[in-house]
């Protein structure tokens, strides 16, 4: 089981392998990543994205990246601490 899912919801592939490249730098490592590609069309915007990504969703904490982010190696982890501190 993964400790974390980052789930990301796009309408812009390119904004998506901004997160992908900032994914693969990270420190900590035991996450999945959920992206989610939609078009605009009924059943298919970011929203629905969202909902299906989170029904995949298998980690214990639930962390959403939007397209484009870019966040520290170190992002993930500190996430992680903060949880562990207070997981409410």
């Amino acid at each position: 089981m993964y400790k974390i899912s980052i789930i990301s919801a796009s309408i812009r592939a390119e904004g998506l392998e901004v997160v992908n490249q900032t994914l693969q730098q990270q420190q900590f490592k035991n996450f999945e990543w959920i992206p989610k590609y939609s078009t605009p069309k009924p059943k298919s915007d970011l929203c629905f994205s969202m909902n299906q990504a989170l029904k995949e969703a298998k980690g214990e904490l639930i962390v959403f990246l939007q397209d484009y982010i870019r966040i520290s190696p170190n992002g993930i982890t500190k996430m992680w601490e903060a949880y562990q501190r207070d997981p409410n």
